[in-house]
């Protein structure tokens, strides 16, 4: 009996294991859920959001030479455009007195140097499809004042929606970074409401990439916020819950099936050497059409200056049978006339 038990708790494990969306933690220990993964643009607050959300302090300083991430500073590595430059995680407990979640860090996309963007993407897919393997939840954040879309955050939302296809935005939500509570900030809105922003920049942003943009929500947790300022305490409290009741309630996204893309700029760099490939092929052509050219050109003037030749040889020869015949008829006239007066003197006698 107890046999019996063993082998079909082993099978319902199997089963389990691999059914499409069931999700068996083996990896629990190192990775507590929920677990969240912050993706923005280069500068948009991504590392002060991660830091405050298990309780750091939002300028932490990372003391981990090896490890480039967590760390909020003005200033980049020299020769990189962000400060967070691997995609990383921390464990800790959430907002510094929960339980513990992880958060895992991003670099920021949207850089000038295409290697480096194609070293965050693959950075990116490599940790979470070999390692995370299972997300609850993804926070894109833009920054509250930025009512333009800027290029980097247009390529962010492209690489993100190849790396993750459509299944990706289910587990997505909006995080206003720098929405500020403040009565002074309240005012410079003048009369913006959180829903007003959203259906905004983010959703106008989105359109035609997120198949549920229309259902997207969002977050405003202000890092900046002040803990006296009752009503920022308070904004703070709710729009943090919302995030983590977001995370716990969705099915965790698998990665397993995540894949790298080629940047668009590395798609117009192949592209442009395969042009310059194919006008060198056809200037090769074109140089040995030219060579193939001239090189029948020269046999055609050898053939025509020979058949020139050899006709000018040909008129010469007539010329001079033709002088011959000349000859021969004038002696053949002289004859006649002798033989014709000898004739004449006979009969004369």
């Amino acid at each position: 009996m107890r046999n019996n038990n063993i082998l079909t708790s082993a099978i319902i494990l199997f089963f389990l294991a691999h059914f499409e969306g069931a999700r068996i933690n083996t990896n629990e220990d190192r990775y507590p859920s929920p677990r969240m993964v912050i993706l923005g643009a280069t500068g948009v607050g991504k590392s002060s959001l991660a830091n405050v959300l298990i309780g750091r302090a939002r300028d932490y300083k990372n003391t981990d030479q090896e490890r480039e991430c967590f760390a909020v500073s003005a200033q980049a590595e020299e020769g990189k455009s962000g400060v967070t430059q691997e995609t990383c995680h921390e464990v800790g407990p959430w907002l510094g007195v929960g339980e513990n979640i992880t958060i895992v860090d991003t670099p920021g996309f949207g850089v000038d140097k295409l290697e480096e963007e194609e070293a965050t993407i693959d950075g990116l897919v490599n940790f979470l499809r070999n390692d995370i393997k299972y997300v609850d939840a993804f926070v894109i954040a833009f920054k509250q004042m930025d009512n333009r879309v800027t290029s980097g955050f247009k390529t962010m939302v492209k690489i993100v929606g190849g790396i993750f296809g459509d299944e990706f935005w289910d587990n997505v939500i909006i995080e206003a970074t720098f929405w500020s509570y403040s009565i002074d900030n309240i005012e410079k809105r003048g009369g913006q409401t959180e829903k007003d922003w959203l259906e905004g920049t983010p959703k106008k942003t989105l359109a035609g990439t997120a198949p549920n943009v229309d259902n997207l929500t969002a977050v405003y947790i202000d890092t900046y916020y002040r803990k006296s300022d009752s009503n920022q305490a308070t904004k703070f409290n709710e729009n943090t819950q919302k995030l983590f009741d977001f995370a716990k309630e969705k099915k965790p996204f698998h990665c397993k099936d995540i894949k790298a893309v080629k940047h668009d700029l590395r798609k117009l760099q192949e592209e442009k050497e395969k042009l310059e490939q194919q006008k060198k092929d056809i200037e090769q052509q074109k140089r040995a059409l030219e060579e193939s050219c001239e090189h029948e050109k020269d046999e055609l003037n050898q053939s025509l200056a020979t058949s020139q030749h050899n006709l000018t040889q040909f008129e010469l020869q007539i010329s001079t049978l033709e002088a011959k015949n000349s000859k021969m008829e004038t002696k053949m006239g002289h004859g006649t006339n002798t033989l014709v007066l000898v004739s004449f003197g006979l009969m004369i006698v």
